[in-house]
């Protein structure tokens, strides 16, 4: 369900270039409509995209590629940034540059693992800036019901004015990326809200911590 954020928080220029990137093959498979897999060769990875070899050109659409990192198979949607022609095995190709448009926590996960080459990420690698989400991202990114979910927890603590739970006025969503607990990946999200009660305004930033299904989700 929320698997787009990461994303579209790698894809941010703040984060882009805090990636470290890796030249190292992989066997992958990419496809269009999500039923026909054809053949494609990983020659790097990052945190933000892939760099992949195709032996034809394709459109500047979405598409899924399938990754083998050493065993571990994962399945990212990407769009294609930039490709050059190119030759593999004496044929024409087409190397692409590739940016992440949905990557599940789980799936960053192994990458990041396969990436740095550590069996264990902490909180303390997760190499990203606290991005300030627009009105159109957060309606984009995070599901009216989750998000709904998540400001009727503010109002049962007092952070949210009642009654303002479908369509807050003055809050703000800073996305933190990823972080782990007990060796699971999870998102980190921090809204920040404000109460005007008897001439007085009250301000609070509230940290959240959920799951790509958003069924597990830690108030702190």
């Amino acid at each position: 369900m929320l698997a787009e954020l990461i994303g579209w928080f790698a894809g941010r220029d703040e984060n882009r270039r805090r990636f470290p990137r890796v030249r190292k093959d992989y066997a992958a498979q990419y496809s269009i409509d999500g039923r026909t897999w054809q053949p494609a060769y990983g020659v790097d990875a990052s945190g933000g995209g892939l760099g992949v070899v195709i032996e034809k050109q394709l459109a500047a659409v979405t598409f899924d590629v399938r990754l083998d990192l050493d065993g571990k198979a994962i399945t990212v949607r990407v769009f294609p940034v930039w490709n050059v022609e190119t030759t593999r095995n004496g044929k024409r190709a087409y190397s692409y540059g590739l940016q992440f448009v949905r990557i599940g926590t789980d799936d960053w996960d192994a990458l990041m693992r396969w990436i740095t080459g550590k069996k264990t990420i902490t909180s303390e690698d997760d190499l990203v800036a606290t991005i300030r989400m627009r009105d159109g991202e957060i309606a984009k990114l995070i599901p009216a019901p989750f998000r709904e979910r998540l400001l009727a927890e503010l109002s049962q603590r007092g952070r949210l004015p009642p009654g303002s739970v479908k369509a807050p006025q003055d809050v703000t969503f800073d996305y933190c990326g990823v972080t782990h607990v007990a060796g699971r990946p999870f998102h980190k999200l921090t809204i920040h809200s404000k109460v005007l009660a008897n001439g007085r305004e009250t301000r609070y930033s509230t940290q959240f911590r959920f799951d790509d299904s958003g069924e597990e989700l830690v108030v702190l």
